[in-house]
């Protein structure tokens, strides 16, 4: 086994990785927005969001949207990078999973 400690330092790197990246694909993406806006904690995006909803005008409700789909695209980032080191600490157990996932998607869509 690996010692806790240098899987520990390597979780740290990777995540620091990960954070640089969304920021430059966040700045890339909200090009004329400065980038201190897009590291916001996610309680204020979700009371400007609900300012945002309330107010009339559908100029105003699209960033709301583009917030909320670049929020649950973050979310579904960290959930497949979970599952992708899940997987790699338990393949055969990823493997086993997979197909039962897939046996049971079989099922749900035959014609029988």
């Amino acid at each position: 086994m690996t010692d806790p400690q240098t899987e520990i330092a390597e979780l740290q790197a990777l995540q620091q990785g990960a954070a640089e990246k969304r920021a430059q694909r966040t700045s890339a993406h909200e090009g004329s927005q400065p980038a201190t806006e897009s590291q916001a904690p996610a309680a204020e995006d979700r009371a400007e969001a609900e300012a945002i909803a309330g107010a009339p005008g559908a100029e105003e409700e699209a960033p709301a949207w583009e917030k909320t789909l670049a929020d649950l695209a973050s979310d579904l980032e960290g959930a497949l990078a979970e599952i992708e080191a899940a997987t790699r600490a338990h393949p055969a157990l990823a493997l086993l999973a997979a197909f039962a996932l897939g046996t049971v998607a079989g099922q749900l869509f035959s014609r029988r």
